[in-house]
């Protein structure tokens, strides 16, 4: 049975990165009218900014996953909080999927650290 190709793998999650990123400001940014909304929407941002940060991870992008790593956190924190939920305290979520967005340029097959140890391996140390 032949191996999977990682840069096809790493290329599916790139082109669908734009897709991704759009979806989870649609989630951040919905016209909600009550703090049940809200963390209802909260919910669904923790969930899928932890899918992503497996996934970054997964796919060779350490900073992108470390970015939603935070944002996965940032709205765990939100979450737990037992104030309603303002535009002040989603000011760090908006800020957090900023910091996400600004690296879309990163997401690149060339960029992912599996692609490149899978195509440019390190010579193996000979042992005696």
């Amino acid at each position: 049975m032949p191996s999977a190709n990682p840069r096809r793998v790493v290329e599916q999650f790139c082109s669908r990165f734009p897709e991704q990123l759009a979806a989870l400001t649609r989630i951040a940014s919905g016209k909600n009218s009550s703090n049940f909304e809200i963390k209802r929407s909260l919910k669904s941002l923790h969930e899928e900014s932890h899918r992503l940060k497996g996934a970054a991870y997964c796919m060779g992008f350490p900073i992108l996953g470390a970015q939603f790593y935070r944002l996965e956190q940032d709205t765990d924190s939100l979450l737990k909080s037992k104030e309603d939920i303002t535009p002040r305290l989603m000011e760090r979520i908006y800020l957090d999927l900023s910091k996400i967005a600004k690296l879309r340029h990163y997401v690149d097959p060339d960029q992912s650290k599996l692609v490149q140890s899978y195509e440019n391996p390190t010579p193996r140390a000979l042992h005696a």
